[in-house]
């Protein structure tokens, strides 16, 4: 089996098993997050942070970039564009989140849209994904678009995936050359450095 043909069979079984996730406990998940967040050393020194918008079933972000703002912290967030085009805006207390359309899309910021390069500010990212192992790789929704952008971080800016805790797994996930390895995962459960 080739190794995109099992990443697609990974991501219908973890998709499959998000949407039994109850309203509940993503509310719970999305404060709980919090806590563990707080215990990430390069996280409390950042002065920007990089952290996508959840959408659907994914463990709740917003909770987090309100209180990654309320301590000061300059926040980026994704901006798709034509969802290969590579964006961010910084998002702040009073900014006004809207629908660009596909209900797959998630919510964007009506604030200014930066380049790829924009990335580089941050000192922490926090990225989207479905599941990763314990050396790093991540499994993604398929579309590529964290390998592109994470061209352009700070060398030593670390990078963690926050997924549901049965999504961070003890066996290899499937990687291909293009795959940009993470440095730990955060959890409602957890965070986990590696």
């Amino acid at each position: 089996m080739s190794v995109e043909l099992e990443k697609q069979e990974l991501r219908q079984q973890l998709l499959a098993r998000r949407k039994a996730i109850s309203p509940q406990e993503l509310e719970d998940a999305g404060l709980a997050v919090i806590a563990h967040a707080d215990t990430w050393a390069d996280l409390n020194q950042a002065q920007c942070v990089a952290l996508y918008l959840a959408m659907g079933n994914e463990v709740p972000t917003l909770p987090l970039i309100h209180h990654l703002l309320e301590l000061g912290k300059h926040v980026l967030v994704p901006r798709l564009g034509s969802g290969i085009q590579i964006g961010w805006s910084q998002i702040g207390s009073d900014t006004i989140l809207q629908s660009v359309g596909a209900s797959w899309r998630p919510l964007e910021p009506d604030t200014e849209v930066l380049s790829g390069e924009a990335l580089g500010q941050a000192d922490c990212i926090i990225t989207a994904g479905l599941a990763v192992d314990h050396h790093g790789v991540r499994l993604g929704r398929g579309g590529g678009w964290y390998d592109r952008a994470l061209l352009y971080k700070q060398q030593q800016a670390p990078i963690v995936t926050m997924v549901w805790p049965w999504e961070v797994v003890d066996t290899a996930l499937p990687a291909q050359s293009h795959d940009i390895r993470v440095q730990g995962a955060l959890t409602p459960q957890s965070l986990l450095l590696w």
